[in-house]
């Protein structure tokens, strides 16, 4: 059965703790009081690439809303459409998995 959303497993070359996976998921995203849609680019258990049309300033909290799950976290980088998030928790490795299948 395809997946709605593609997912690439990519090497982990860039010296991050966790591996990360391509993927392109809508979701909403809340910082400094907006509230709007978003893509999630890449995810790992403990952060996730985000494209969005305005990008929160570093250190900024970030809450990821996936299907009606919210995934806190700070704001690590961001350019003028992208950012990344640090989850203030690890997802879990069977969450990570439970979602991945949705």
């Amino acid at each position: 059965m395809p997946l709605p959303w593609s997912i690439m497993s990519r090497a982990n070359d860039d010296s991050r703790r966790n591996e990360r996976l391509d993927i392109f998921v809508p979701v909403r995203v809340r910082f400094s009081g907006r509230d709007g849609f978003a893509f999630l680019l890449d995810l790992s258990s403990t952060g996730a690439k985000v494209g969005a049309i305005v990008a929160p300033k570093m250190g900024e909290v970030v809450v990821v809303e996936w299907e009606g799950a919210p995934i806190t976290g700070r704001c690590a980088w961001s350019t003028p459409c992208r950012f990344g998030v640090a989850f203030d928790r690890a997802l879990h490795k069977h969450s990570l998995a439970a979602m991945l299948a949705r």
